[in-house]
């Protein structure tokens, strides 16, 4: 937590990772979506593979075709 607290690009995706998926830590889908996010935003692709997913997820599949 310390590293990604640092500003460790790194450490946040993987911490967002294991908030996403409850690994070692209570999980909390909002704080995993803020770590991705700040790892995303300073270039982790990873991270924003991951954000994607996410905002993937919530949206209903039926919104997808509504948007072209």
């Amino acid at each position: 937590m310390d590293a990604a607290n640092s500003g460790s690009v790194l450490s946040q995706a993987y911490l967002g990772f294991c908030y996403e998926n409850g690994i070692g830590i209570k999980q909390q889908k909002s704080e995993a979506e803020r770590l991705y996010r700040l790892a995303a935003k300073r270039g982790n692709q990873a991270a924003y593979n991951s954000l994607k997913r996410m905002y993937d997820e919530l949206r209903p599949e039926s919104e997808e075709f509504k948007i072209y």
